[in-house]
């Protein structure tokens, strides 16, 4: 008997791929993105960012309590529009917007580098809202889980020095051309 219920089921089997039904319902993913654009962003239309803003993290932190980010601008000098604002949103996380920086009328400032906890396997975006009004964004994906319940890193020490830092580039234009400066900021 329990071999004429093994060739029912492979016929069975047989039949459903013949048919395209699928064996078993295929694992949707869950993408917190629109609800996060719906929440964080009021549904404002969102546009490709990658030539406004872009996002270096490592492809897998070596520490989820403390993963290394870069933004920085691309927009061209020749581009009469500026960068008023980027929020970082890092989609899997507890509490996924994990900052928000206003750029002030003069503050010319093109790179900002900062350091993250990172609670799972999740996209990261970069949204940079321009002084005409609209919204850019560019994302990465990130490798790492944790971040949000762990100690902040494995050596305290090293955790406590470079958390509350934060890193930004400031140009200045001089009469022999643009100068730079960076500047430390603690919180």
């Amino acid at each position: 008997m329990t071999g004429h219920r093994a060739r029912l089921l492979c016929i069975a089997s047989l039949v459903a791929i013949a048919l395209g039904i699928p064996a078993a319902p295929a694992a949707e993913t869950y993408d917190p993105w629109p609800g996060l654009v719906q929440d964080i962003f009021s549904n404002r239309p969102m546009n490709d960012g990658n030539d406004v803003i872009g996002i270096e993290m490592p492809v897998r932190a070596e520490d989820a309590a403390i993963v290394p980010v870069t933004l920085r601008t691309k927009l061209q000098p020749s581009d009469s529009r500026r960068v008023v604002a980027i929020t970082l949103v890092i989609d899997e996380n507890p509490a996924p917007m994990a900052a928000k920086f206003t750029l002030g009328p003069d503050a010319n400032v093109t790179e900002i580098s900062t350091r993250v906890r990172v609670n799972n396997y999740t996209n990261v975006h970069a949204v940079a809202e321009l002084s005409d009004g609209k919204l850019y964004v560019s994302k990465v994906y990130v490798k790492a889980s944790g971040g949000c319940s762990a100690p902040a890193g494995k050596n305290v020490e090293e955790a406590k020095n470079r958390l509350g830092q934060m890193r930004y580039r400031q140009f200045t234009k001089s009469e022999q051309g643009p100068a730079t400066s960076t500047r430390e900021a603690r919180s």
